[in-house]
This record gives C-alpha cells, sequence and structure tokens, in this order.
C-alpha cells in the first residue's frame, strides 16, 4: 500500500473518532498533502475515498506503516488536523494512541 495513503488514512482515523471528518478537517489535510507530498486533489479524493470505504481500524493502518520518516509527520498532520475544528475527547484519546504506538514521548 502506498505509505502516502497509510499516513494519511491514520490522520483521517483520528480525525473520524469524533463521529465525523469535518470539512475544515479534510480541508486542513488536503492543503497539507499537497505541500508536503505533491499530492494532488483527484488523488487526494480518491485516497479519501478508500478511507470511508473501508473499515478499517487505526491500529490496522498504523501496522501497514512501513516508512519510519513518515512517524513524526503523521503525529503532527492528525493533530494539526484533527485540532483544526476543536479537538473532541474521543480524538485525543485516538491521537495519543498514534502517538504512543509511532513511539512519540509522552508530553
Amino acid at each position: 500500500m502506498n505509505p502516502i495513503e497509510v499516513a494519511l488514512d491514520i490522520c483521517l482515523a483520528v480525525c473520524a473518532q469524533d463521529g465525523l471528518v469535518s470539512d475544515l478537517e479534510e480541508k486542513t489535510l488536503a492543503a497539507i498533502f499537497e505541500h508536503e507530498f505533491n499530492l494532488d486533489k483527484r488523488k487526494f479524493d480518491e485516497f479519501v475515498d478508500n478511507f470511508f470505504a473501508s473499515d478499517e481500524s487505526i491500529e490496522s493502518y498504523l501496522s501497514k506503516l512501513n516508512d519510519d520518516s513518515l512517524h513524526l509527520r503523521i503525529i503532527e498532520y492528525s493533530e494539526k488536523a484533527a485540532s483544526s475544528d476543536g479537538l473532541d475527547i474521543r480524538e485525543n484519546i485516538a491521537f495519543q494512541k498514534v502517538k504512543l504506538f509511532l513511539g512519540a514521548d509522552n508530553e
């Protein structure tokens, strides 16, 4: 699986923990992934559609991640996107799970 798609899936999974991915969260991720990975709108939308067609858990997405260089970026991007419309407690719990899984120090 494409590591950029896996990274986006993890970010989307964090954002979705409050029951939806808001327009603001999606726009935040689109801007980040376009800037950081040159991911065009068509491909971004395809990845988002794939995410919503799936029923995988955050843990499943995390287990697919095989690019260690993306760990800190995923932590940064998922926090930025989930916080863009206010960080819900469920999003924060998922975010902490991602940080723990990816080996980030607890702050």
